[in-house]
């Protein structure tokens, strides 16, 4: 009887990632598909169906490739879990892919000796453990390779269920959950504009509006965004910058609200007062809400 159970990390099925930063390669430290963050030393690729990191011989000091935090430690303290790590196509055994569970005050890892298989191990989260970082890394810093990784797992128990998980899983929930820690509206045509709100009245200089985000978020999030405009209904575009109001930002699963500040971006040229406006994003734009950890 094959049965699975529920996989504890975000975005784990690297057949069908989410990625909502859009790039086809990450080499760059930092945050790349949702949820991991790419160390240096590496860089990761997006293929039709795997995620491929790839560790460079540049690389003398990190062990780790790609890391996930979790954020609800103390759901886990005193209990066993087993991680476990599909992957194919190791070019360096003689390095060997590491997979390791870290709760600031023991890392176990394990090592994978061949091409391609599963990976796992099993042990009790510290009852003083204080974070739960996932890593995926090189067992031999300095060594050039690669790996096709294919999915991940975190789970309670002694036992990896993660063979029985790939056909079972849902690509809208692992981009729901991902969208507690990151939301991109985004734009991809050359000459068209996404509108983001319309009907809004401008209020002198400046403008205040409630923007319902698509989900809660686990805190106030930072903003980011590259081109966005006003546009009124005489046709008129006018640069703009947005801020978040942090006092009067309510997350919440009833009302996933953040209030913006909206500000003409050259104090000068700006909509009349009372004029309505839509808030567009450009071509090649986005608006970028970030919560991640």
């Amino acid at each position: 009887m094959n049965y699975s159970n529920k996989n504890l990390l975000d975005n784990w099925d690297f057949t069908n990632p989410v990625n909502q930063r859009g790039q086809s390669i990450y080499i760059t430290d930092g945050y790349s598909i949702d949820r991991w963050i790419l160390i240096p030393g590496h860089n990761l690729e997006i293929k039709s169906d795997c995620v491929r990191v790839n560790a460079l011989s540049s690389n003398k000091t990190e062990y780790g490739m790609i890391i996930q935090r979790g954020d609800n430690v103390e759901a886990y303290k005193g209990k066993t879990v087993t991680l476990s790590l599909m992957y194919r196509n190791l070019t360096n055994i003689n390095n060997s892919l590491s997979v390791a569970l870290y709760d600031g005050i023991i890392s176990p890892y394990a090592n994978a000796y061949q091409s391609s298989g599963i990976i796992h191990i099993t042990t009790v989260i510290s009852q003083n453990a204080d974070q739960i970082t996932i890593d995926i890394g090189n067992a031999v810093p300095g060594l050039a390779f690669s790996a096709d990784l294919l999915a991940i797992k975190l789970e309670l128990g002694s036992v990896s269920t993660l063979k029985n998980d790939l056909l079972g899983m849902s690509y809208d929930k692992e981009l729901y959950k991902c969208q507690k820690y990151l939301q991109i509206i985004r734009n991809e045509s050359n000459n068209e504009y996404v509108t983001i709100f319309d009907s809004v009245p401008w209020q002198v200089t400046r403008d205040f509006i409630a923007y319902r985000l698509i989900r809660p978020m686990r805190k106030t999030p930072v903003l980011t965004y590259v081109n966005i405009r006003a546009q009124t209904a005489n046709g008129y575009f006018y640069p703009i910058n947005i801020y978040i109001e942090q006092d009067d930002t309510i997350i919440s699963e009833d009302v996933p609200l953040v209030k913006l500040r909206i500000e003409s971006a050259d104090n000068t040229n700006y909509p009349l007062p009372n004029e309505a406006y839509l808030m567009n994003i450009g071509a090649k734009g986005y608006i970028m809400f970030s919560a991640d950890l």
